[in-house]
């Protein structure tokens, strides 16, 4: 009885929190519908940010399928696609560090396409400024992209420092392990034309030497006609 009394318990409890669990989620999901324009941009037909004035919207949308990221754009009046031929578009791009991209635009096929690559980072305030029938619409927003927003305090504290890139002088330096030696077409190997045993050396490797300066003593009793088994090296040349 008691084991059926908690799993009774915990059955209760489980389907409690998946009921909290939806109504958060559709609570959330609906406030999200709810806000600001510039918060949560409309999507247009072409999945692009839709700028609307009154009757007249423009869809401007970034294009990178196959070709170099660049704006499209679709006109429409009362939501109906227009004629882009009737639009006269331009767009200024503000990027951090106070550059600004002008994109002028003409028409292709059904949209307007612009006559700029949009470098990376994309991440600027957008300005938008459409000419129809004698009226002006103008339309601004942020678009960020990998942007960190950091306050003076936590910059400090974490030792980072903003200043102005200018030029410098490069030096490149490629480490690689190696080790020096002798150059061996200018070195000549003296090999003894007897075998002994080497009882004295008197140069060591890589030192200079002299025709006919001693280099070594060798012993070995067996040679005939050596003084006591004793046998001098000298340099060759």
């Amino acid at each position: 009885m008691a084991v059926g009394i908690i799993l009774l318990v915990g059955i209760v409890l489980a389907l409690t929190i998946v009921r909290t669990e939806k109504t958060y989620k559709g609570s959330e999901s609906h406030e999200e519908e709810k806000g600001d324009d510039d918060e949560v941009a409309a999507k247009g037909p072409h999945g692009g940010r839709f700028l609307s004035d009154g009757d007249f919207q423009i869809e401007l949308t970034i294009y990178e399928r196959g070709v170099p990221p660049q704006f499209r754009a679709y006109a429409y009046e009362k939501g109906k696609q227009i004629d882009p031929s009737e639009v006269h578009l331009t767009v200024a791009l503000h990027r951090l560090g106070g550059q600004v991209d002008e994109i002028g635009f003409q028409k292709e096929g059904d949209f307007l396409r612009g006559d700029k690559t949009i470098e990376e980072p994309h991440s600027f305030d957008v300005k938008v400024a459409a000419e129809r029938k004698g009226r002006t619409h103008r339309w601004e927003y942020s678009q960020v992209e990998g942007r960190v927003e950091m306050s003076p305090e936590a910059a400090k504290a974490a030792g980072i420092e903003i200043g102005t890139a200018g030029p410098v002088r490069m030096k490149t330096v490629l480490d690689l392990p190696g080790e020096i030696g002798l150059n061996q077409n200018k070195v000549a190997h003296v090999v003894p034309r007897l075998s002994g045993v080497v009882t004295e050396v008197r140069k060591n490797l890589g030192e200079k030497v002299k025709k006919g300066e001693l280099i070594a003593v060798t012993r070995e009793p067996r040679i005939g006609g050596s003084e006591n088994g004793v046998h001098r090296i000298g340099a060759p040349f």
